[in-house]
């Protein structure tokens, strides 16, 4: 990890291994399930992707496109995401209400960084 801030408006950048799955993005670059490796690296479900390897990223696809070229030249790297409380709380809430998601998550159109 290369810092902790934990508050709402923060950022948290975590240094990723390409080989690890770490979290699954949805639609809008935000963390919608924390996979083991992205739990051992503090990520949490509600964030969402600024940056990868110091490039910002406007939108999911471009996100997406980053992540993947990532994944695919280097052994490991950055990704800078933002902190959102009420985003992480409805994350939780929606995740005991709706199960669902999480059993049919690999057969959506989803990012895995």
């Amino acid at each position: 990890r290369v810092r902790t801030l934990k508050e709402p408006g923060c950022r948290e950048t975590v240094i990723v291994s390409s080989d690890a799955k770490t979290c699954l993005l949805d639609k809008n670059s935000r963390v919608l399930y924390v996979f083991d490796a992205g739990e051992q690296l503090g990520i949490k479900k509600g964030w969402r992707v600024l940056e990868v390897n110091g490039k910002q990223v406007e939108n999911a696809s471009q996100a997406k496109a980053e992540i993947q070229l990532a994944h695919a030249t280097a052994p490991s790297f950055e990704v800078s995401f933002e902190i959102d409380q009420t985003v992480v709380d409805q994350a939780t809430e929606d995740e005991e209400h709706c199960p669902s998601v999480i059993r049919d998550m690999h057969s959506r159109s989803r990012s895995v960084v």
